[in-house]
């Protein structure tokens, strides 16, 4: 079975964004020309954030005259609100480091008329609707919860998971963030269908691991070298880069390669390309759909003005209420996709 290359793609991903400044050419030159724009992310860790970034990033360069810098805050808020702060850029691209630092971020660049788009972490909607030239693009987090729990219930139904016959299905739940809203609901809603379902079931491991595939790695590493892999039956990740992790560090361990483990149920969320990739190889289950190639296309409309949001939230099945966009969530399985 191939083994895949995580941690190698993410570099080659994020070396691609460390060329920050670029000039564009192409479709929207009437809207962009002479406009600059910058996209704020904080941290270049996080391979979902990286696709959204690389893919907007490519769109601007490709098809407008606009500048365009990405700049990383290396998960700082206080790095993060100063960047904003001093920018420069006529339409700002923003994954907070906190949600909260939202509204200062407007106070800052509204007596210049920036347009700032947030995207990612939800800021209060009053601070979208104190600025006209405010934007929000996310998904509902309760509901990646909601079809992660589906996913794993179908999952339950048609296989028999208690490896140990103990009678309880034995978790790893990879967390992110404290206080983090996807992180908190997509735990949540998972453990209140299993309680809704009468399914008895225990965290073996309940860890934050900060969306990280190292940190998930390591963790995952540590329980196979002190003999406890044989306790888990499943692992259920926040999202994709942590199930990921965890993933390698089984098939990475002597006793893979010697067929004393294999690989466990594992469920993530935003189906990012390496997460299609092992389902298709087998290695992870299924996936939730957090579509960044959409919120990236949404996101270079605003930028350019060259695209009539409603039209394309309707097209898209997109929730759109004053200015906060929603794409919707999509679950992705081994029979969802190609051959």
């Amino acid at each position: 079975m191939p083994r895949l290359r995580f941690a190698f793609l993410k570099s080659i991903l994020a070396a691609a964004l460390t060329t920050l400044t670029l000039l564009g050419a192409g479709a929207a030159q009437a809207v962009s020309q002479g406009l600059s724009s910058a996209i704020y992310i904080r941290s270049f860790d996080d391979l979902f954030i990286s696709y959204f970034t690389s893919r907007l990033r490519r769109r601007i360069q490709q098809e407008s005259q606009m500048q365009v810098e990405v700049i990383d805050a290396g998960g700082s808020r206080e790095v993060q609100l100063s960047q904003v702060a001093t920018s420069t850029a006529a339409i700002l691209v923003v994954d907070t480091v906190n949600p909260a630092d939202a509204a200062k971020m407007v106070e800052d660049i509204r007596a210049r008329h920036a347009t700032i788009v947030f995207f990612n972490q939800p800021p209060a909607r009053e601070v979208i609707e104190s600025y006209e030239r405010a934007w929000y693009i996310g998904s509902h987090s309760v509901m990646a919860g909601k079809l992660q729990a589906e996913l794993v219930l179908d999952y339950l139904k048609n296989h028999q998971y208690d490896r140990n016959g103990n009678h309880t299905l034995d978790i790893m739940l990879l967390r992110g963030p404290e206080g983090h809203q996807d992180a908190e609901n997509r735990s949540s809603e998972v453990l209140r269908a299993f309680d809704d379902q009468g399914i008895k079931y225990q965290l073996i491991i309940d860890k934050r691991c900060q969306w990280s595939f190292d940190m998930a790695r390591d963790l995952m590493k540590e329980f196979i070298t002190a003999g406890r892999f044989n306790e888990l039956d499943m692992i259920i990740s926040n999202n994709d880069d942590m199930a990921l992790g965890a993933i390698n560090a089984i098939e990475t361990s002597d006793d893979f390669k010697a067929d004393r483990i294999d690989y466990l149920p594992a469920f993530g969320v935003d189906a990012v390309p390496e997460a299609l990739n092992a389902i298709k190889y087998g290695s992870m289950t299924a996936t939730v759909r957090q579509d960044f190639a959409k919120m990236a296309d949404v996101a270079y409309s605003i930028c350019t003005g060259i695209v009539n949001l409603p039209d394309l939230a309707r097209q898209h099945h997109m929730e759109i209420t004053d200015r906060f966009i929603l794409v919707p969530y999509t679950k992705v399985s081994s029979s969802t996709l190609s051959p």
